[in-house]
């Protein structure tokens, strides 16, 4: 069997260790097999490569005939990325064959849908799509919504959860599934049922803006928080909104109603109220409701409160299937941590 090296920081991806598993399984196929039956149906007969082959050849040779190069998709992932020589020695081989055949559409290269899907949400949340967060064991609380560490982040996630768990930090998982995560790392487990991330999350914020366990300095200074949305359009109260030739500058409101403009974030799309850079001014208002321009606007601050009163705690349990009192608790344990993180 395979065995870490004693010198590495923390255990290889258990992918590694599964190899000589696949490699030697009794059901591994061990001759190229040709479909005989309806597809699905499992009815295979072992041919020669070298009838393999040419069936291959004369399938592309096909598909270049009837629709050119540009149908041929070569589709290869993660691990080595299936390809002869991985990922990067890939282009010395059926790259380079291909590429004489005529050419191709290499998949990898035109974006995938699970990266792709992580970069644009991030930009359009964050600004950005990293996102600099404390260590584990630097927090009260850690949130892990919707995923497995244990047996997809082996090598970095759960080792860091781990260390944390050990320092102290509460781990509390949402997941409808007792993964194995959960058994092995959770403080706090809300199964909840598919498709009700949205109530919980909510009445999560309603519990901690109704106990004022919300750090509104915090919330001044590095959200969204107090900026002006307008209630037309839903879209960030822009200064070139009320004064001709102004900015694309967003704005926010003092305790006494005088607009300021901030600098709007990096990550946006179509200016809809989405992350922007923050005031730094501890004066703003996350309060406000003023109207400027001809536009009525509020704090986003105030739109997300009652968005999250319409999700009292016991309303959420029932949709979710969660017990109301462990909504509470884990509410009362992030709103009073120190630091924590999802």
């Amino acid at each position: 069997g395979l065995k870490a090296h004693p010198h590495l920081r923390f255990p290889p991806c258990i992918k590694g260790f599964q190899l000589i598993d696949q490699l030697n399984h009794p059901d591994r196929v061990l001759h190229p097999m040709k479909r005989v039956g309806a597809r699905g149906a499992g009815d295979w007969e072992r041919v020669s490569w070298e009838t393999a082959i040419d069936l291959v050849a004369e399938g592309l040779e096909r598909a270049k005939a009837r629709s050119g190069n540009r149908s041929v998709a070569l589709y290869n992932y993660v691990g080595q990325h299936s390809l002869p020589g991985g990922v990067r020695g890939a282009k010395f081989t059926i790259h380079a064959l291909l590429n004489r055949w005529g050419g191709f559409v290499p998949a990898i290269e035109r974006g995938d849908l699970c990266w792709g899907a992580y970069v644009q949400a991030s930009a359009a949340l964050y600004g950005s799509w990293h996102v600099s967060l404390p260590p584990d064991e630097e927090c009260d609380a850690v949130v892990i919504w919707g995923y497995n560490p244990l047996e997809t982040g082996v090598r970095g996630p759960a080792q860091s959860l781990k260390r944390a768990r050990r320092k102290g930090t509460k781990l509390i998982f949402v997941d409808p599934v007792r993964t194995l995560s959960v058994q092995r790392l959770a403080d706090h487990h809300l199964p909840i049922r598919p498709g009700t991330d949205i109530p919980l999350a909510l009445a999560l914020l309603n519990e901690i803006f109704i106990n004022g366990w919300a750090d509104e300095s915090f919330l001044k200074r590095r959200t969204n928080a107090p900026l002006l949305v307008r209630e037309d359009t839903g879209n960030f109260l822009r200064e070139r909104d009320v004064a001709p030739g102004g900015s694309d500058a967003c704005l926010v409101s003092d305790a006494d109603g005088v607009l300021h403009p901030v600098s709007p974030g990096t990550g946006e799309t179509g200016g809809t109220a989405e992350a922007a850079d923050a005031p730094r001014d501890a004066g703003v208002s996350l309060t406000a409701s003023v109207s400027a321009g001809g536009f009525r606007a509020r704090t986003a601050y105030l739109r997300l409160r009652e968005t999250a009163a319409a999700w009292p705690v016991d309303r959420a349990a029932s949709i979710c299937g969660v017990p109301a009192d462990a909504i509470r608790r884990v509410a009362a344990l992030l709103g009073k941590s120190r630091r924590a993180k999802v």
